[in-house]
């Protein structure tokens, strides 16, 4: 696999179509579908980006690293249903959402965006990851 080191402009990029809601649907209990922004996250109606918009933290990360690298991304629901298929979250039968699992996250970003990525489950004594080495980051 071939490094690219691009950097393009990368815009600020939250799991919420309106930045201006996020306080009012975290906080205050907005519906999240009743954003009219909802369309800009690709999915298909606005209960599908109430259900998904407050689980996409993962998501909003991974669009900003690959705006950030190829000056595109995909809209988050497109991104939530790769990681899905992989793996990285898992609908549960009562409706709910168990994810994002990180190691189907890395493999989902490995194979489909050509990211290097690990899962470090070692924490050291600062409370920061450590890498291989033991060193804090």
């Amino acid at each position: 696999m071939s490094v690219r080191h691009t950097r393009h402009p990368t815009p600020a990029i939250t799991q919420y179509a309106s930045p201006g809601l996020i306080g009012a649907i975290v906080y205050a209990g907005h519906p999240p579908g009743d954003d009219d922004a909802w369309a800009v996250s690709g999915a298909p109606d606005r209960a599908a980006y109430g259900y998904w918009a407050g689980r996409w933290c993962g998501m909003a990360c991974l669009r900003m690293a690959l705006f950030a690298r190829d000056g595109h991304a995909p809209p988050l629901y497109e991104l939530m249903v790769g990681c899905t298929a992989h793996g990285g979250y898992v609908r549960r039968e009562d409706g709910g959402v168990d994810g994002l699992y990180y190691r189907p996250f890395v493999e989902y970003v490995r194979e489909a965006h050509g990211l290097r990525a690990e899962v470090s489950p070692s924490w050291g004594r600062t409370g920061s990851p450590t890498n291989s080495t033991g060193a804090a980051w």
